[in-house]
């Protein structure tokens, strides 16, 4: 097909402040066989009547259900979906208007051993104005070793052939927290990833945000990381799922030192040690801390 449908997956809750944006630029992008999906969490402000104005549009599905969180919302977005493509975006966040356009394209002229496209993203306050955004090393193709060390898919990014959740499944609803770092160590058992470097999201940080809970983040993606480790034995060498290991014990001890957090961060390194006790990284986490001059920088 040369417009194959694709599915917009929205889970909601509370967000009326921002939802009418992120709709709007849905329903305005350049390519138009679009379904957008938008599964309320349970909201109690007015997002229902946020939405209610773009109800006369054919593409717009809006469902209410009992509050179950964002991993349930999501999943019930996909299994609704009924497009060959299916991608995601969240009520705080805003797409470029031809980002749908841009990964259509993509899909017909790449080899089709590619399942899953991403792209750039840019960070944006409460307000939609710019902010720094951090520069993040991107790779394609089987990138099962690389996100170990870092989740570099963006996930209000990516455009995905629905039929990597009919084989793989859907989200892990045991989740609340970097549900997507599982699902694309999940995915990339399987799957080859490819990656634009367009810029096509604008990610809102602002105050609230469930995401800047870090510290359950981390404790979080360590978990998921640990499981991904146990179920793929035959996956990854050794030397990279220790190195693996010792990266993110560096990553949770420079937290907690920059919480002045020592003793804490003194443990998580002491741990990183036992996995790569001649990493680089590490030893400059460890002199940092100890140089009083140097900590707010770690």
């Amino acid at each position: 097909m040369d417009n194959p449908l694709v599915s917009v997956v929205t889970a909601t809750y509370n967000m009326a402040q921002f939802i009418d944006e992120a709709i709007y630029s849905v329903l305005n992008q350049t390519y138009e066989n679009v379904q957008h999906i938008i599964i309320d969490d349970g909201s109690i402000d007015h997002t229902r009547n946020i939405v209610k104005k773009y109800l006369g549009d054919p593409r717009v599905e809006y469902y209410y259900q009992e509050n179950k969180g964002q991993t349930v919302a999501k999943n019930n977005g996909i299994k609704k979906a009924e497009g060959e493509y299916i991608c995601f975006l969240d009520s705080d966040n805003i797409w470029e208007l031809d980002k749908l356009n841009i990964q259509v394209d993509a899909f017909k002229r790449i080899n089709p051993k590619f399942k899953i496209i991403y792209t750039e993203q840019l960070y944006i306050d409460g307000k939609g104005n710019k902010l720094p955004t951090p520069e993040i090393k991107r790779y394609e193709g089987r990138i099962s070793e690389q996100l170990l060390f870092e989740n570099f898919v963006t996930f209000n990014t990516v455009m995905v052939k629905k039929a990597c959740f009919n084989e793989l499944g859907l989200m892990d609803e045991r989740l609340q927290r970097s549900i997507d770092y599982e699902l694309w160590l999940r995915f990339s058992t399987r799957y080859d990833f490819y990656y634009l470097p367009n810029m096509t999201t604008y990610y809102r940080h602002w105050e609230g945000q469930m995401s800047q809970d870090k510290e359950q983040r981390l404790r979080v993606a360590l978990q998921i990381m640990d499981d991904f480790i146990k179920k793929n034995p035959e996956l990854l060498k050794q030397s990279i799922i220790d190195k693996a290991w010792c990266h993110s014990f560096i990553i949770r001890g420079r937290y907690k030192a920059s919480k002045k957090e020592y003793h804490e961060a003194i443990k998580l390194f002491i741990k990183a040690t036992r996995h790569d006790p001649f990493s680089l990284h590490l030893w400059k986490s460890i002199i940092k801390m100890t140089i009083p001059g140097k900590r707010n920088a770690i």
